[in-house]
């Protein structure tokens, strides 16, 4: 129902901003490395969450046309959607297809796009002529229909047999401590006799240190048939880093590597000390235990194209890991579960969850 470009730019920068509210404390201490609301960490808190609030904004102002509405719309979610601005994308409103058409696919997908260009069909004529039933509230009853039985008839999958994700409580880290703690996790764990451990993200900490330790559990592991997967960070050089999921136990000696690190905070080519390289080209799909994986990483969870290029591959099961402490608190671990289960949901795949906070 915009009326002009700057109208368009406004309500996209509101949703952009609400939905993003938690970053102006999460992000500050996740950029500025303290966990307080004091200057040090507000400066950067704010950068993180209006500046790509104004970039994604920006891109629903410039595709808005009063004569080619839809259009306009379907471009702008295909930039807010894809590299270089869907590196940004989050709160993307394709990645709740799964909420409303849940084991329906692409084919659910299709039907959310088509349901929003209805919906941006139905704003501009009441805009321009007032408000009439005509195709858009056909087209809108017609998914809402299909909503409704799509919700009514599907069944959650249940997790692979054995799979198990254990959530961690550990707020960084680094040192010996944590990875103490890590390891006494798996052993709480392995009492019930799993065939998988998921541990989040970065609670391996610097592996090309640490897997000297998870290696005298490797026996023990592989005797039971047991796979752990834990995220860590290994070194390429003395500036590039590699942050990734790894494998111990049955099927050890695995790397998965990180698709989409968090840009600035993470990805940053242009730092001299410290840049985690991404593998933009990964299928982010491993085979384990028999199933081929879905994984993603933290701030993959959040965006549209990593889950999209997995997809074609037809994967059988999502992990999801990640590593917020720096968000506790915030409403940014809620957005992220809800994201990762609707992804989970659109392409029917049993999601297994692990978080350290």
């Amino acid at each position: 129902m915009s009326t002009g470009r700057r109208h368009a730019f406004l309500i996209g920068l509101a949703y952009y901003t609400a939905a993003g509210r938690g970053l102006f404390h999460g992000g500050g201490v996740f950029f500025a490395g303290v966990d307080t609301r004091e200057a040090e960490s507000m400066m950067w808190g704010a950068f993180v969450w209006l500046a790509p609030s104004i970039l994604l904004a920006a891109v629903w102002g410039l595709c808005w046309s009063a004569r080619r509405t839809r259009i306009g719309a379907c471009i702008a979610l295909l930039f807010v959607s894809i590299p270089p601005v869907g590196q940004i994308g989050w709160a993307n409103p394709l990645s709740s297809a799964g909420f409303w058409f849940p084991g329906m696919g692409w084919f659910g997908l299709v039907l959310m796009m088509a349901t929003m260009l209805a919906m941006v069909r139905l704003g501009s004529t009441v805009v321009t002529s007032g408000f009439g039933f005509d195709n858009p509230i056909a087209v809108i009853v017609g998914a809402m229909v299909t909503v409704l039985l799509s919700n009514a008839l599907w069944a959650a999958p249940l997790a692979p047999q054995g799979w198990v994700g254990v959530q961690t409580h550990l707020s960084r880290t680094d040192g010996w401590k944590a990875l103490q703690s890590v390891q006494d996790a798996v052993g709480v764990a392995m009492k019930d006799k799993p065939r998988v451990i998921v541990l989040p993200e970065a609670v391996g900490g610097d592996w090309d240190l640490n897997k000297l330790y998870w290696a005298s559990l490797t026996p023990e592991l592989g005797q039971n048939g047991v796979t752990v997967v834990l995220g860590a960070d290994r070194a390429l050089d003395g500036r590039r880093r590699v942050n990734a999921l790894y494998t111990v136990g049955a099927e050890g000696g695995q790397e998965w590597p990180d698709r989409a690190p968090v840009p600035l905070g993470m990805w940053n080519p242009l730092s001299k000390t410290r840049h985690i390289v991404a593998d933009f080209t990964g299928t982010g799909i491993r085979r384990l235990d028999g199933i081929d994986t879905l994984y993603l990483i933290c701030y993959e969870q959040l965006l549209v194209w990593p889950v999209l290029r997995s997809a074609m591959l037809r994967p059988h099961a999502l992990v999801g890991a990640s590593n917020l402490w720096w968000a506790k608190g915030t409403s940014i671990p809620g957005i992220q579960k809800a994201t990762l289960t609707a992804w989970g949901r659109l392409f029917d795949l049993p999601v297994v969850l692990a978080v350290n906070d």
